[in-house]
């Protein structure tokens, strides 16, 4: 009894020391782990559309920092999505968004290029954070449907020979550049351009050179300064002409006007209508 005594005084008196390992822990769970960064990002997508140069998205939202997208197209056969991006970050996140403390409206642009296909159906989805850090979760995403672009009818390019050059010009309202180009083989020997609403350009005949055996070529352009999509024709002008026409060319030439009015063409008309103007400068349709 005595000593049963003793080591019950002994445990009432000493200090209690029990570690981590006495009561079944690990000592690495008694650490506290830092939390994850909170995601305070909030946004809609207000609309989507598309263009030659990419999508534009129309994003309300605030403490937007960070953004990912992802691009379904839908099969129109089963009528299932299709992957056609699957993760592209957003380079520049629009300013208005990234507001912390309110909401706002900006435009993001993916430089994401669709089909021209109004019939084609697409799905769009975005993720957003609200600071770069791989430790933080992506928010909620949102999906928005858009469609493939139209694409805007071509323009027409109106031709117009002088007596010393070929005048190209485009009707169209929108500000627009045309560009004109003289080549020869596969030199360019002349280039004119123009910006403005109806734009026109002047390539003057005297660039192609006095005479020469080869006849040249056009490139014609019209370009959008805002979306930059360009229309682009490329034309080899030719002369038919047996010898009787070229004699006959040559004759009238050097005839005076009032021999010229009696002939069966006249070499103003055929200046006019540009033919004269391109025999001038080319030997071998003469």
């Amino acid at each position: 009894m005595t000593n049963l005594k003793l080591v019950g005084v002994f445990l009432l008196s000493s200090p209690l020391c029990l570690s981590a390992q006495a009561i079944g822990q690990s000592p690495a769970t008694t650490k506290a782990n830092p939390p994850k960064p909170q995601n305070l990002s909030t946004f809609n997508i207000q609309d989507v559309s598309a263009s030659p140069t990419g999508i534009s998205v129309v994003i309300q939202g605030q403490n937007v920092q960070v953004l990912s997208a992802s691009i379904d197209r839908q099969d129109p056969k089963t009528g299932t999505n299709l992957p056609v991006v699957n993760s592209v970050g957003i380079a520049e996140v629009p300013p208005e968004i990234r507001n912390p403390t309110g909401s706002a409206i900006g435009t993001a642009k993916f430089p994401i290029v669709v089909s021209a296909d109004p019939n084609t159906q697409y799905t769009l989805t975005l993720w957003a954070k609200s600071g770069d850090d791989a430790e933080m979760d992506w928010g909620t995403p949102q999906s928005r449907i858009f469609r493939g672009y139209v694409r805007p009818p071509s323009q027409t390019f109106k031709l117009e020979f002088s007596a010393d050059s070929l005048n190209v010009s485009v009707e169209t309202p929108e500000i627009k550049t045309v560009k004109a180009e003289w080549q020869l083989g596969a030199s360019t020997v002349s280039t004119e351009s123009n910006t403005g609403q109806n734009p026109k350009v002047a390539l003057k005949y005297t660039a192609l050179g006095g005479t020469g055996a080869e006849l040249p070529g056009l490139v014609l352009t019209l370009e959008d300064p805002k979306t930059h999509e360009v229309q682009e024709s490329r034309v080899t002008l030719a002369v038919a002409a047996d010898p009787n026409l070229k004699n006959k060319v040559k004759t009238a030439k050097a005839d005076t006007a009032q021999k010229q009015s009696k002939a069966s063409f006249s070499w103003q008309d055929l200046a006019k209508t540009g033919v004269g103007a391109l025999l001038t400068y080319f030997v071998a349709a003469l």
